[in-house]
């Protein structure tokens, strides 16, 4: 059984940007890192300062059990889906814009 929640959140940053997923992962606590996977707020993108991810964490550090926790796949899908999804409708409204400033012309009020 987990302790109650902190107010702490979920990803939360140390002095060398270590959230507790990245922690966790470097660390082998499978337990953890599927806990954790489970929090919406929690970014499977997550970096330290080295530029390292939680997963490239967990096969540096041999964490073999960290990378087959179930919950990666989905997580990752998950979040590339959403930033490809922002990013379709990004070009989708600059398209338009572009579109609209082409066939439109300006029209200067007659006096």
């Amino acid at each position: 059984m987990y302790p109650a929640r902190s107010e702490t959140p979920v990803d939360a940053r140390n002095a060398c940007n270590y959230s507790p997923l990245l922690v966790a992962a470097e660390y082998g606590s499978v337990d953890v890192v599927d806990a954790l996977l489970q929090e919406e707020e929690v970014s499977v993108r997550a970096v330290d300062i080295g530029d390292k991810n939680v997963l490239h964490l967990a096969v540096e550090n041999d964490q073999e059990e960290v990378v087959k926790v179930r919950g990666w796949v989905e997580a990752v899908i998950q979040e590339s889906n959403k930033r490809h999804k922002n990013s379709m409708e990004k070009n989708k409204r600059e398209k338009k814009k572009k579109y609209m400033q082409r066939t439109l012309p300006l029209r200067v009020p007659e006096k």
